[in-house]
């Protein structure tokens, strides 16, 4: 399903422009989505284009494009005049995401609904990365993906968190200092073929500017940065609504 429609500058809470039109779409559908998802006594589709400062139109799109989803909540509710008109609520219907992250001396994965909500978690201890760890970790996924079955609920996909040097796209590590067995593994494509879903490879730093961005303090921000305190020092860099991975795509 695709839409579109047009930005608007009507207030202070408009999408900024981003670098191509495909991005501001997604950009407007998330700014939405969120909007959705924060109001817990739901929204009509004129309070999100008074926030949003899209046209009517565009707005109407994006609903009935998250809609189709089964993302929503429809039901009657109030308008200004007090006449009854459709509100929305995010629910996030029946689907649900694994995650992974990698981290110093343990792997901790999860399974949540679309609210964020987790139905299950796992953690796994290790001093050394060996062989036994692929089989480990996607026994865990193969019993929640089986019980995912049984009730009924759709799995999206797989994200994946992991320090050092990335190539996301290609789903290797480059370089991990303390990680350096997995550098000899695609863990993107090793989880896709095990599991048969979508998986996606991302530096933890990046991933929890991520979650600023889309359902954090950040998200009505289109520029900041990121810094985080571990087991190391990181950062991540948002530009234009963008994550900023520099000339050598890394950052």
């Amino acid at each position: 399903s695709t839409y579109k429609y047009k930005l608007t500058m009507k207030d202070s809470m408009t999408v900024k422009s981003s670098r191509n039109s495909k991005e501001q779409r997604r950009d407007n559908a998330f700014n939405v989505l969120n909007i959705i998802r924060s109001s817990d006594q739901g929204i009509t589709r004129k309070q999100i284009t008074e926030r949003t400062g899209l046209s009517y139109p565009s707005v109407n799109d994006i609903v009935n494009y998250l809609d189709s989803f089964g993302f929503l909540e429809t039901f009657e509710g109030e308008g200004d005049s007090r006449k009854k008109v459709p509100c929305y609520r995010f629910t996030g219907g029946n689907h649900v995401v694994f995650g992974l992250s990698i981290i110093p001396r343990k792997f901790i994965g999860v399974c949540c609904n679309l609210k964020g909500e987790i139905l299950y978690r796992f953690e796994e201890e290790y001093d050394t990365i060996s062989d036994r760890f692929p089989g480990i970790i996607l026994d865990h996924f193969r019993k929640m993906k089986s019980d995912l079955t049984a009730r009924g609920l759709n799995l999206l996909g797989l994200g994946i968190g992991a320090p050092g040097l990335l190539e996301p796209q290609a789903g290797r590590v480059r370089y991990a200092a303390q990680f350096h067995e997995l550098e000899t593994l695609n863990l993107k494509k090793m989880f896709r073929d095990a599991l048969g879903i979508p998986v996606f490879l991302e530096h933890n730093t990046n991933l929890s500017a991520f979650a600023e961005k889309r359902i954090g303090s950040a998200r009505d921000y289109s520029d900041f940065i990121y810094v985080i305190l571990d087991s190391g020092i990181g950062g991540s860099l948002f530009h234009g609504n963008r994550l900023f991975r520099g000339s050598s795509r890394f950052l």
